[in-house]
């Protein structure tokens, strides 16, 4: 049998089947339990959030 790869991915995928929820950002909470669509299994869940930063020369456009 595969392992399904549910860590990190910009999807929730299902543990138990594989099914991607391509709506996974309409989940309110950064985590939770839910039923998968294609299963009916249910899941925990976790939302990462990742924060990057830009910085530019204050005197120059920030796209230059």
């Amino acid at each position: 049998m595969n392992k399904i790869d549910t860590q990190y991915q910009a999807f929730l995928v299902c543990p138990y089947c594989g099914y991607i929820d391509r709506d996974s950002w309409e989940h309110r909470e950064d985590e939770g339990s839910i039923e998968c669509g294609s299963c009916n299994k249910s899941f925990n869940y976790a939302r990462d959030v990742s924060v990057t930063y830009s910085t530019w020369d204050k005197d120059k456009n920030r796209y230059e």
